[in-house]
């Protein structure tokens, strides 16, 4: 494999992790304006969502923290995931 490969490799995947993280951040923007809304029509007590933005904050802690302590991953990682999601499709 040539380095050029290899680079347009590695940015596949970070373009495929950002789109990842942007979808995630939609999906949780969507999520806090429907609870939002549910809020202003009496459909929720202050208190769940308090409680819903506690367990919020401590999953993505933990993920922040799970991520910060994990090593980084391969080249060969990408390559085992891509591997095992691949169906005949051609990738560029």
């Amino acid at each position: 494999m040539s380095f050029v490969q290899a680079d347009r490799e590695e940015l596949a995947m970070e373009l495929g992790l950002q789109r990842k993280m942007l979808r995630d951040m939609l999906l949780a923007r969507a999520f806090e304006e429907r609870v939002a809304q549910e809020y202003a029509q009496g459909n929720f007590p202050a208190e769940h969502v308090d409680v819903m933005q506690a367990d919020v904050a401590a999953e993505v802690e933990e993920a922040v923290r799970f991520a910060s302590e994990s090593p980084e991953p391969t080249l060969d990682d990408a390559r085992a995931v891509l591997d095992c999601n691949r169906q005949g499709e051609v990738l560029v």
